[in-house]
């Protein structure tokens, strides 16, 4: 991605569906080259006996599974890229829970799909991506475990100077156009492939596991299921009403459940499920050993992936979600898993909402089975509050209340607004919800145009989270390392500086609270009477702000070191208070903010109007086209125009390796702050 761009398309659990054998050429087997004796250092083999027989796919089977349709091609891909290899590392993980599962492997992606697939051992494999490009190389890959006799020799077919694999695309693919097409997916793929094998190879080596690439007997179990017929590959959309459908009625007919889904990350793509996908999940038809494998890209620190969370979850319970209701997003179906920092894996274990949709339950599918619940290790959840300093500064005078605004029946559908509570959560502020005004028509052209939008009533932490809440945090467990990397920005009452925005959630759902929403942070700064500052409409200057002025960068205090004249943050709660009783809402430390980022709220659209917005995608994990989340609020490095309460900055998420001295501060829901009082 940046780390999203490397992640599956939204649409991405598809597949590749070749169900007819290629036949060796006859001018390739004679005119085969002789490869020269090299020094191979392999894992042993596993024996013959301890790899099941491969016999040919049953008649019926076949007629089944030929039936199959491929979904139409989607209009355009995911940041116009392919997927060609794996950016997983870590499929290792999951080998004890899937290993002899048999039935019906489904699975997204490329080279990954071998290593799981030979562990888990099924009856058919079912390779799926929605991209053509992956449809073809996995023809490809299956002329490769055709043409190689060992691991090692498959290996040797994606180096630059073995032409067998070229050949063998030539020699197969008869139609010019095919051929050509084919020629262009092996050019493109085979250094990237190449490169992947050798990484895998000397990963597994290293950790003596068996494999496709290490262990001749997995190698050769999967080239039989491919002379057998028994490897499909076809272009499918999991959202959509053909592959995922027919699929589950060949598997049904030919009287085989699907005990192993594995999805990676393309999930992280939907802000809600889809209703197709919904349906398309819940009518699979598992059994009780079922299984469902995801990745998330939470970038935990106790996991061996630097992006990825490896999630188990029963195929059960996963359907029992599917039919729990509408609003069923990724998320919350996330919320509360088991994390197994020994194990270096998640559970899903909480039960979905009781709420049935109304979704008729499909003959044979799980939602009638035994309840299997996938095992792990809790981890206790931390709700305490670090302590922040109070500043014995006066408060300034609230804002004018929301009923000053008048906006008809405009939220006619917004629900009561909650007061605010007689004693809230220590060190945080009462927002009163209701409609206020966001944006700017005068502002810089992100900030356009200004609308009223409606919030529920929320709490937002009275100063910026510093460097010694957030190392209590560390020490506690909760927290990854992070910090500042200049001089004299690491003062225990500093803000906390230099944290990306996964530390920046991590740190707030820690507390019990969130990241505030883009449209939470700008009410909490400038209130209902749309103010350009969080004390109001005069200008910003160092009496008021940790700015840059003509004194210089943090109102010209240098700090200790080199480049001096950069200056510094200040300790936080040093310039009188603004709106609500918040320090430093402008300047002092640029502060992350949930949302992903819109070149302006016009493009954004509906995402960033009317009740409670979230920004583009409703706030998903993952929003296809945007790169970059936002900060808020100024820093003692630029001027007073980007102290407003609507200047609008970008950033990418990770903020590695374009570095920034970023910090935050955290909110939270009535619910949340009801929590916290107790």
């Amino acid at each position: 991605m940046l780390r999203s761009c490397l992640l599956p398309s939204v649409f991405a659990i598809a597949a590749v569906f070749a169900a007819t054998s290629l036949p060796t050429s006859p001018a390739l087997a004679q005119g085969r080259r002789a490869k020269p004796e090299r020094a191979r250092a392999k894992t042993p083999a596993t024996p013959a006996a301890a790899m099941p027989a491969v016999a040919p796919i049953p008649a019926d089977w076949r007629t089944n599974f030929a039936a199959v349709r491929p979904d139409p091609a989607p209009p355009a891909l995911n940041r116009d890229s392919h997927f060609i290899i794996s950016d997983e590392t870590s499929h290792r993980l999951f080998r004890d829970h899937i290993e002899g599962l048999g039935g019906v492997y489904i699975g997204v992606g490329t080279d990954q799909n071998f290593t799981m697939a030979s562990w888990v051992r099924p009856e058919i494999i079912v390779l799926m991506d929605f991209d053509a490009f992956i449809v073809d190389l996995h023809a490809i890959y299956r002329l490769a475990f055709l043409e190689a006799s060992d691991s090692d020799d498959f290996r040797a077919l994606w180096s630059p100077k073995d032409k067998r694999l070229r050949e063998r695309i030539e020699a197969t693919f008869t139609d010019k156009r095919a051929r050509k097409r084919h020629l262009k997916v092996w050019k493109r793929s085979r250094p990237l492939i190449e490169r992947r094998l050798r990484r895998q190879t000397r990963q597994f080596k290293k950790l003596q596991i068996a494999m496709f690439l290490t262990d001749d007997g997995h190698f050769r179990w999967l080239a039989d299921m491919y002379r057998a017929d028994r490897v499909i590959a076809i272009r499918g959309d999991l959202t959509a009403d053909l592959t995922v459908r027919d699929l589950a009625k060949a598997a049904r007919a030919s009287g085989l459940p699907v005990r192993l889904l594995y999805v990676s990350n393309a999930e992280a793509y939907f802000p809600k499920y889809p209703p197709g996908y919904l349906r398309n999940m819940a009518e699979l038809p598992m059994d009780e050993r079922s299984m469902v494998l995801r990745t998330y890209p939470s970038m935990p620190e106790w996991s061996p992936d630097r992006l990825y969370e490896y999630i188990v979850q029963s195929g059960a319970h996963f359907q029992r979600w599917m039919n729990s209701d509408g609003r069923v997003t990724l998320n919350r179906m996330l919320r509360g898993r088991d994390q197994d920092t020994k194990r270096q894996l998640s559970f899903l274990r909480r039960e979905p909402p009781r709420a049935e949709r109304a979704v008729p339950l499909v003959p044979g599918s799980a939602q009638a089975a035994r309840i299997v619940v996938g095992a792990g290790l809790a981890m206790p959840t931390l709700a305490w509050v670090a302590p922040s300093p109070i500043s014995t500064l006066a408060l300034a005078p609230e804002s004018a209340p929301d009923s000053a605004i008048d906006v008809g029946s405009a939220f006619a559908d917004a629900p009561a607004v909650a007061s605010c509570a007689a004693s809230g959560p220590a060190e945080m502020s009462c927002v009163p919800g209701g409609p206020f005004l966001r944006g700017s028509d005068t502002g810089p052209a992100p900030a356009r145009p200004a609308a009223t939008v409606w919030l529920q009533t929320f709490y937002m932490d009275q100063n910026e989270v510093t460097n010694a809440d957030y190392r209590a945090c560390v020490e506690a467990g909760a927290c990854a390392k992070a910090g500042a990397r200049y001089n004299d920005f690491d003062r225990p009452l500093q803000p906390i500086n230099g944290v990306s925005w996964y530390h920046a959630d991590a740190y707030c759902r820690a507390q019990g609270k969130h990241l505030p929403t883009e449209a939470e942070w700008e009410k909490a700064a400038r209130g209902t009477d749309g103010r350009t500052y969080p004390w109001g409409d005069e200008p910003a200057t160092c009496e008021r702000a940790v700015i840059k002025d003509r004194r210089g960068r943090s109102c010209g205090v240098r700090k200790r070191g080199k480049k001096a004249e950069v200056g510094r943050v200040w300790e936080v709660g040093a310039k009188p208070a603004a709106i609500h009783g918040l320090f430093d809402m402008a300047g002092n430390s640029y502060e992350w903010v949930a949302d992903w980022y819109s070149d302006s709220y016009a493009e954004c659209g509906a995402d960033c109007l009317g009740i409670a917005p979230k920004g583009p995608c409703g706030g998903a994990e993952r929003c296809a086209g945007h790169r970059f989340k936002v900060v808020r609020g100024g820093s003692w490095y630029w001027g007073p125009e980007h102290a407003t309460t609507f200047y609008r900055r970008r950033h990418i998420p990770a903020n590695d390796p374009a570095f920034h001295h970023f910090g935050f501060r955290c909110a939270a829901s009535v619910e949340q702050a009801a929590a916290l009082t107790k």
